[in-house]
């Protein structure tokens, strides 16, 4: 992010209890920018913006904020649909 960035996402990963929704999500925003999400019902658009305000602890990657810095600390996106499919079986 540059000095100037205001809203960074790196390899996100949004879901509820350990069931990804979205994930790899990559955001890059400077202040003033806009982002529009779009996609069809159910498609995790408020789970993602959810994450961001923090109102969701993310499953993993990084969220860097003029606001705020969180980095989940407890695995990756991959690691979890690894668990998941462990548990598939």
């Amino acid at each position: 992010m540059s000095e100037k960035g205001y809203l960074q996402t790196k390899k996100l990963c949004v879901g509820y209890q350990k069931h990804i929704v979205v994930d790899n999500i990559e955001i890059s925003l400077e202040q003033g920018e806009i982002l529009t999400l779009i996609g069809p019902n159910g498609a995790g658009k408020s789970t993602v913006l959810k994450s961001i305000a923090r109102q969701l602890e993310t499953l993993g990657g990084t969220i860097k904020a003029v606001w705020t810095t969180v980095v989940t600390e407890h695995g990756s996106c991959n690691d979890t649909k690894a668990s998941r499919r462990k548990n598939d079986m």
